[in-house]
């Protein structure tokens, strides 16, 4: 199979649709003189190729990340983005810090920027990470979600 961790990387980063990328690899493929009656080159394939190599990078970006540091600062920060379908959706990017590198660790979607919502997500992604134990300070902005005094993420989290 010629879509390899490199090939995707690059498609992701560029931005290519699924159906893009078919035009753009079946050309390719003629233009280095290949028979593409034998190549398996569908939108279908490559999204599925896609999708596994995406989750190969995650599961090996986690099983890579290593640190001996007792003490992180996790930051977060509440953002509407859009989806393919512009539609806007809360997403919540999570960085850990610690000893001068950093780390997301993830940017789950919300069903809605509440303290609560946004502090289970960062939990989840703490215990997932298996890092809840060496919080030693958080980081956000002063949105009442965040800091409220009594639905604030922070003092849900504390």
């Amino acid at each position: 199979d010629f879509i390899n961790d490199r090939l995707v990387m690059v498609l992701d980063r560029c931005k290519v649709s699924d159906r893009d990328a078919v035009h753009i690899l079946m050309a390719t493929a003629e233009a280095l003189g290949h028979d593409t009656s034998n190549l398996i080159i569908n939108r279908t394939s490559i999204r599925q190729r896609r999708l596994k190599i995406r989750k190969n990078i995650a599961v090996k970006l986690k099983s890579d990340f290593k640190t001996n540091s007792k003490a992180i600062v996790v930051h977060w920060d509440g953002k509407l983005l859009p989806t393919s379908k512009y539609i806007q959706h809360d997403r919540l990017p999570v960085i850990v810090t610690f000893q001068n590198s950093e780390q997301l660790i993830g940017v789950p979607k919300l069903d809605s920027g509440t303290g609560q919502n946004m502090a289970n997500a960062v939990y989840e992604l703490l215990n997932d990470w298996d890092l809840s134990k060496r919080v030693n300070a958080l980081c956000c902005d002063t949105t009442a979600s965040n800091t409220g005094r009594i639905n604030g993420a922070c003092i849900i989290l504390e």
